[in-house]
């Protein structure tokens, strides 16, 4: 289970970091958004719009935007090449884009995001990469933007750059998150806000908060030799006084093994090991009661048989044949209670 869990607890993670950079993207785009949207209006020479993207209720005041990457899908390709140029642009987008194209720039040396920002068409008209005159509209995200609706894409991230080491911030993992964000004005589409980021791996992500992470493995170890010294203790103490015990008894003494406290299972061991050391002890008790008993009931028959044997050996013969046969007789009978006897201590045995 542990390679389950642990591969289970990664993909977890992953999609947490996913969609932590998949939020950082989308405040960028909308503070990015609706300054454009300011510029480009002041490029127009109009002021005051809603520059929100319409509420789905009248009475609705704030309107969230929510991530929508996971990574239980299937991560898309990297982007392809785009070639596609467009013909011709609007001014008040070319004046808007070259005025607002330094404040992306700037911004992009402390965030890493790149920025794009695209007209209706999906054309860029503001970059911060030389990417002017690109038409974007054949990338699924930008077609969803255009029609009003906020997207996001995770691709597979190709660099032709050297891996820097883990503690450098330029380090990330091999997923590329693309957001496109429209950008409304009385209610139309003005813009499309589109920006990717590199998404943070795991790795890097635990890295830089090796201190923390060290501290609590520390303490988890430190519980953990806590605790396995107190199991250790409270099983194997009353199993050492369990075992004094029955060296105890072994050596002939008698009495019950005081455990102390000890688990539920060791002390229903105790109670088993003294009940066990009761019943043996009477079991010979009887046997050693049992064993004087058979002695004296043998001692009897062979006592007669050995003094009518001595008086037949010595006196046999001036003995009148029938003193002699009745000693004969109590020899016989005595030798039937003995094998009586015998009989009986087999059956019991």
């Amino acid at each position: 289970m542990v390679p389950a869990v642990a591969f289970l607890t990664q993909r977890i993670y992953d999609t947490y970091l996913v969609r932590q950079t998949e939020r950082l993207l989308i405040a960028q785009s909308v503070v990015i958004g609706e300054r454009w949207r300011e510029v480009y209006r002041d490029v127009q020479g109009r002021r005051g719009s809603e520059g929100v993207r319409p509420p789905a209720r009248a009475d609705q005041r704030f309107v969230p935007i929510e991530p929508v990457i996971d990574l239980t899908t299937r991560v898309s390709a990297p982007q392809p090449k785009i070639v596609d140029q467009a013909e011709d642009y609007d001014p008040d987008y070319l004046e808007a884009g070259r005025r607002i194209e330094p404040l992306l720039k700037r911004a992009q040396i402390f965030n890493l995001s790149a920025v794009r920002i695209l007209d209706p068409r999906g054309c860029v008209v503001a970059s911060t990469r030389s990417e002017h005159g690109l038409c974007l509209y054949s990338l699924p995200e930008i077609r969803e933007a255009v029609a009003g609706r906020y997207s996001a894409r995770a691709r597979r991230r190709i660099s032709d750059e050297p891996l820097p080491s883990l503690s450098e911030v330029r380090r990330r993992g091999d997923i590329r998150i693309f957001t496109a964000l429209p950008i409304f004005s009385d209610g139309e589409v003005i813009a499309i806000v589109r920006l990717s980021r590199t998404s943070l791996d795991a790795l890097t992500s635990l890295w830089m908060s090796r201190r923390g992470l060290v501290a609590v493995a520390a303490i988890t170890a430190a519980l953990l030799l806590g605790i396995s010294l107190i199991s250790a203790r409270a099983i194997a103490s009353p199993l050492h006084r369990l075992t004094q015990r029955a060296r105890a008894i072994s050596a002939g003494e008698t009495g019950s093994a005081d455990l102390g406290w000890a688990p539920h299972e060791i002390l229903q061991l105790g109670e088993a090991f003294d009940t066990m050391t009761a019943r043996l002890q009477e079991r010979a008790r009887y046997i050693s009661e049992f064993a004087s008993n058979v002695s004296h009931e043998l001692k009897t028959p062979l006592t007669g048989i050995r003094g009518a044997t001595e008086l037949l050996l010595d006196k046999g013969e001036l003995m009148p044949p029938e003193q002699r046969d009745r000693f004969l007789a109590n020899i016989e009978t005595d030798a039937k209670r003995m094998d009586d006897l015998v009989g009986r201590l087999l059956e019991l045995a």
